[in-house]
């Protein structure tokens, strides 16, 4: 069977199953949070993966990102010698509910900031045109072929 896609969420740990994963992989997404603990993480991970060959397919999320928070993303940039390729927004209300209900966010809260966010995320994965639905009236007044 072949896939378009295959994503794969890995511990940080890195064993010979990992490492051909990671070489197999045409993007690799590093995600944390802005905590001392994660970024420390995250330059170590870093180092390893510009070692191994991976710096071209390397980029760097931020979950649960404040603006007003106390780490900005230039010091994390500067400190794990890395460049924050996206954001993610803090909304833990609406993540705890979607999770805790089993319902996909874009689904229970879609104009979510979390939600928006993760829209775009996958259109720049994979960039599909949508076809608009045609409204009754549409339907209604089809012309017999």
């Amino acid at each position: 069977m072949e896939y378009d896609f295959v994503m794969l969420d890995m511990s940080r740990t890195l064993d010979p199953l990992t490492v051909k994963a990671l070489d197999l992989a045409d993007r690799i997404y590093m995600t944390l949070q802005l905590s001392l603990p994660a970024i420390q993480g995250v330059k170590r991970l870093a180092t390893v993966f510009h070692g191994l060959g991976y710096a071209n397919k390397l980029s760097v999320v931020v979950n649960r990102f404040d603006k007003g928070g106390v780490i900005r993303l230039e010091e994390l940039e500067r400190a794990a010698n890395v460049s924050v390729k996206r954001t993610l927004p803090n909304s833990e209300a609406a993540v705890a509910a979607s999770v805790n209900q089993g319902v996909p966010l874009i689904q229970l809260a879609p104009r979510d900031p979390v939600a928006r966010a993760l829209q775009e995320w996958a259109q720049e994965l994979s960039p599909v045109m949508v076809k608009p639905a045609k409204s009754w009236f549409q339907v209604l007044t089809r012309s017999p072929a």
